[in-house]
């Protein structure tokens, strides 16, 4: 009633640390994720060419202990995302992405398309 307002300073702030952890999330997933996928073709190898000496006993293990690493990885990223873009929609109202696609908000209706455009879609096989 005097005049005063409350101004949050710090909402731009939050809006891009927020989105710098989400791009960082998502930029890094991907390829943790292939070196995971990696690291377990190596688990697969060593453990067939384990034959009960200490080397290939020690390259089995090695590569099972840095499939567990990747996998931590791999999961606490996910973990971070997961946060940051919950963070995101409560502050903000809408996610945020660093994907084209995941930026268009998912209503249930389907776009207007002529069939010759539906066909074009499916053949290439895109249902729309």
């Amino acid at each position: 009633a005097d005049g005063w307002r409350q101004v949050d300073t710090l909402r731009f702030m939050r809006q891009m640390k927020l989105q710098q952890e989400i791009r960082f999330c998502e930029y890094w997933l991907p390829r943790a994720e292939k070196r995971l996928d990696t690291q377990r073709g190596w688990v697969k190898h060593w453990l067939r060419a384990r034959n009960g000496d200490e080397i290939s006993e020690n390259n089995y293990q090695a590569s099972k202990a840095q499939a567990q690493a990747e996998l931590f990885t791999v999961t606490t990223l996910q973990a971070q995302l997961a946060e940051a873009q919950e963070a995101y929609r409560q502050d903000f109202g809408d996610g945020f992405s660093t994907s084209p696609a995941s930026n268009v908000p998912d209503d249930g209706t389907e776009p207007e398309l002529s069939k010759e455009e539906r066909a074009e879609l499916e053949a290439l096989g895109i249902s729309a």
